[in-house]
């Protein structure tokens, strides 16, 4: 396989492309480093292209000359501040990957969609596929158009596209002094300083935690089977988590029982309880994630203090 990974010296993409390489695939990365880390690839074994999404010509140039494409590439967390940069990264770079992939022999394009897409859905928060979608911030309003994107060219040109819709991906790489990191990073970054977790408000929200390995497992089989091919499919844990359970969680596996998490002010643009229905994802893909929570914030906390 002649894989390329758009966004792959990030968090996601760089686990992806670990496991592609394991698997001895021919790997090419297309990033930017606006907020991917060279640290996280092996420059011996992939091609590494530093282009934007953006730009059409840099998009073209990796595209031609694979045969799967990963489309993780994405301007993540800045939406409410830069909503321009988010539409021309996400929704525009998405059109791009796809406008290359007509003139190309692709044998399948996974693209990497958000949970955002989904915003509240209200009543017991499950997030089913199939719902109407109401983004409320302009990040989740330019993953919407990047899934419309690649459905419409799917139908109309027969690229034969996959949509997954992450959930709240953790794991080791997720760097915890980004500000726009998930809350799992930012929780245990400050552990790591011996700080307690920040909660805004009650600490009744709930999240659908998903460690990152798990996620590229179902990105895999998105890539594999072919009953995915013109699907949009949840990748989540399907269990439903508390941030007050989160942060009593990390303090526990920090080994630091003597914190207690301090509360702050409700923050704009949160929605208030969403977890994945997995019933499809089930059926089309055969997955299941592997990694309870307190299995991943385990692997994710060693990673960040490795033993010497």
């Amino acid at each position: 396989m002649r894989a390329l990974v758009t966004g792959g010296a990030g968090f996601i993409g760089s686990h992806l492309v670990d496991i592609l390489l394991k698997k001895n695939h021919e790997v090419t990365i297309l990033d930017n480093f606006s907020s991917g880390s060279p640290k996280n690839i092996d420059f011996r074994r992939v091609n590494v292209v530093k282009g934007d999404l953006r730009r059409p010509n840099d998009v073209r140039k990796v595209v031609d000359g694979s045969d799967f494409v990963f489309h993780l590439g994405a301007c993540v967390g800045r939406s409410v501040f830069f909503p321009r940069l988010d539409f021309d990264t996400n929704a525009l770079g998405t059109f791009n990957v796809f406008r290359a992939c007509r003139s190309a022999s692709i044998e399948r394009v996974v693209v990497a969609s958000s949970v955002m897409v989904y915003g509240n859905p209200g009543g017991k928060g499950i997030a089913k596929e199939s719902e109407c979608l109401s983004p409320i911030i302009p990040y989740g309003a330019s993953k919407a158009a990047a899934e419309a994107y690649a459905m419409a060219f799917h139908h109309a040109w027969n690229i034969p596209a996959v949509v997954l819709r992450y959930f709240n991906v953790y794991g080791p790489r997720a760097d915890p002094r980004n500000p726009y990191s998930g809350v799992v990073s930012r929780f245990l970054g400050r552990a790591r300083r011996r700080l307690p977790p920040i909660i805004y408000g009650d600490g009744k929200q709930t999240r659908d935690f998903i460690y990152v390995k798990d996620v590229v497992k179902a990105t895999l089989l998105a890539a594999e089977r072919k009953a995915a091919v013109g699907e949009i499919l949840n990748v989540g844990s399907e269990s439903e988590t508390t941030i007050n359970k989160l942060a009593s969680l990390v303090i526990d596996v920090a080994g630091l029982g003597e914190l207690e998490p301090r509360h702050a002010a409700t923050r704009m643009h949160e929605y208030r309880r969403l977890h994945a229905d997995m019933t499809k994802t089930r059926k089309v893909l055969g997955f299941k994630a592997d990694t309870s929570l307190r299995e991943g914030l385990e692997l994710t906390w060693e990673s960040l203090n490795p033993a010497d």
